[in-house]
């Protein structure tokens, strides 16, 4: 799934989009305009987040295409049945407190998610030196 998110003049709104393109959650939520002078206008930017915020959690509150979990803001697509023990573990490792590496998360990526193909590729080597003589 994807979060797509649209920043608009008068507003935010987020898809949520399936593999297959299908658009399956959507939210909308205003955005404030300060004019400052005649022809300007501002925004907040805490206000621009607070919107992206609210439209997100309206596109990913969608019950019909998604299930809630413990933590308030994960939810999970319907798009297959979900054990709970494997739903239990990837929260769990979602809450860590320190930010894996690379590697680790392609590596429990794979074991989570079995379609999961890594997109980086594995870099070449160093050539040694031959000595000459």
């Amino acid at each position: 799934m994807i979060l797509a998110i649209d920043q608009g003049t008068t507003g935010t709104t987020c898809l949520v989009v399936a593999a297959g393109l299908e658009v399956i959650g959507r939210g909308y939520a205003e955005l404030a305009q300060h004019f400052p002078q005649p022809g300007w206008v501002e925004h907040d930017p805490d206000e621009i987040l607070a919107s992206v915020e609210a439209s997100a959690a309206a596109a990913l509150a969608d019950d019909e295409h998604t299930r809630p979990t413990p933590h308030p803001k994960l939810r999970i697509a319907k798009a297959r049945e979900v054990d709970p023990d494997w739903l239990e573990g990837l929260l769990d490792w979602l809450s860590q407190d320190r930010i894996p590496g690379d590697s680790e998360v392609r590596r429990d990526l794979k074991r989570w998610v079995p379609e999961f193909q890594s997109q980086v590729r594995p870099r070449l080597a160093a050539i040694p030196k031959q000595k000459a003589g």
